[in-house]
Parts: structure tokens; C-alpha cells; sequence
């Protein structure tokens, strides 16, 4: 947040909480709840879905590498894209079409179904 100082010149300050933590991740790997991951793995990255999550809770997906990303499921869970909805458990997924699409979700079932609350791009659900 930008403050003013006596001199009129602006100070940044890094808030002291909230906001996702990102990562640049390079190997296939679980996600942790409010956390924000950017695929940089030259093949397909697949990154996984907590287990466990709160109502409320987020996750963040972005690309930047051409081996694109995808978000797979564990059982009973579920991705609401708008009116569409991934093929429940391990089965679903959402993924990536080009490098720098991107996803933010919300747990909006205790550890079953997240909702897609913005996106960039196009991406591929199943």
C-alpha cells in the first residue's frame, strides 16, 4: 500500500497478511490451500487438488511455460466453471490450452467443490 511521507514521495509497504503465496513449480505436486502456483515445467504440469479444505479457502493457477498446466481431482471433487461442471473425482480436471491462461478457484464445499471465480484464456474442462 502506498503511503505519503512528509516530503511527498510514496513508501510501498508489503501488507502484513493475507494474499496467496505464489510458487514457480517445476515437478507435478499437491496444492496447498491459499496458494498460488506458475507452471514453469516444460512437459504438462499437473498440479492436484487438497484434499482438505475449508469453505472460503483459494488456489491460484497460472502458466508461463509452453508445457502448460492442468488442476486434477481427487475423489468426490468437483471444479464449477459457470454452467459447467468437471467430471467428478479422479476422473475431472481442468487444464490449460495456452501458456499463460490462468485460473483462481474457491472452496465453496468443505473439500469437495470449488467454484472458478476468474480466468484468463481458454481452458479445457473434463
Amino acid at each position: 500500500m502506498p503511503t505519503i511521507t512528509g516530503s511527498n514521495t510514496y513508501s510501498w509497504q508489503t501488507p502484513s497478511s493475507g494474499g496467496a503465496v505464489w510458487t514457480a513449480v517445476t515437478n507435478d505436486a499437491n496444492m496447498a490451500i491459499n496458494n498460488g502456483y506458475i507452471a514453469n515445467k516444460g512437459t504438462l504440469l499437473t498440479m492436484t487438488l487438497p484434499t482438505t479444505a475449508a469453505v472460503g479457502t483459494e488456489l491460484s493457477m497460472a502458466g508461463m511455460n509452453a508445457g502448460l498446466w492442468k488442476i486434477a481431482q481427487n475423489a468426490s471433487q468437483n471444479i464449477k466453471f459457470g454452467n459447467q461442471t468437471t467430471t467428478t473425482g479422479t476422473g475431472g480436471s481442468l487444464a490449460s490450452v495456452l501458456t499463460y491462461d490462468c485460473v483462481n478457484l474457491v472452496c465453496v464445499v468443505a473439500n469437495t467443490t470449488w467454484v472458478v471465480t476468474s480466468s484468463v484464456g481458454n481452458i479445457t474442462i473434463v
